[in-house]
């Protein structure tokens, strides 16, 4: 089992926005557009023989190519998929319309060494309920005992464990909000 706090991320995703005939399930949606994570020499540079199964990838969204007036408050309405309109898990871990910036967790079935995977994104549909999913994409399926985001709220994002926060502050992270242990604070998640 994995226990992670830590950011874990591709750096080399690529997004161009467009409009295109979606798969059927996301036909009304208004807005779609591609993100491409490239693992070639120009990207992460993974070799041809490297392939990671249900990775955690993080996107970040920024109000210069993403316009967060067409999206819902909080990103309810945003969803992913595969190439071939397979449905992918996700977590919005930050979303700040006012500041145009987001950091989203998005669960790839396999990302291998070496190509130009695409990965979709759909926004714009009225009434869409958000579900955006922590346990989903951090799980006991893929090696996550425990996931903390250490944002707001202080909280196991797998829900296996109950998390006190005994006197930790927010600040700015790396991705989207962190916390500043003093000392003597932290978080407590029991004794076993």
């Amino acid at each position: 089992m994995k226990f992670c706090c830590s950011r874990i991320a591709l750096s080399a995703l690529a997004f161009a926005t467009c409009t295109f005939a979606a798969q059927a399930q996301y036909a009304d949606w208004q807005h779609a557009g591609s993100l491409f994570i490239l693992t070639t020499p120009e990207g992460a540079d993974l070799s041809a023989e490297a392939e990671v199964s249900d990775f955690p990838l993080l996107v970040r969204l920024d109000r210069d190519w993403f316009d967060f007036d067409q999206a819902h408050a909080e990103g309810a309405d945003l969803r992913f998929s595969s190439s071939d309109g397979s449905r992918l898990a996700y977590q919005i871990e930050h979303w700040d319309k006012q500041q145009g910036a987001a950091s989203i967790w998005v669960r790839i079935p396999s990302i291998r060494g070496n190509t130009r995977q695409e990965l979709r994104m759909h926004w714009g549909k009225q009434g869409a309920a958000s579900e955006s999913s922590g346990a989903s994409v951090f799980s006991p399926s893929n090696g996550y005992l425990s996931v903390w985001h250490l944002g707001d709220d202080v909280l196991d994002e797998v829900g296996t464990l109950e998390s006190e926060d005994t006197g930790t502050e927010s600040i700015a992270g790396l991705v989207g909000k962190g916390r500043h242990f003093p000392d003597g604070k932290g978080v407590y998640c029991g004794d076993e």
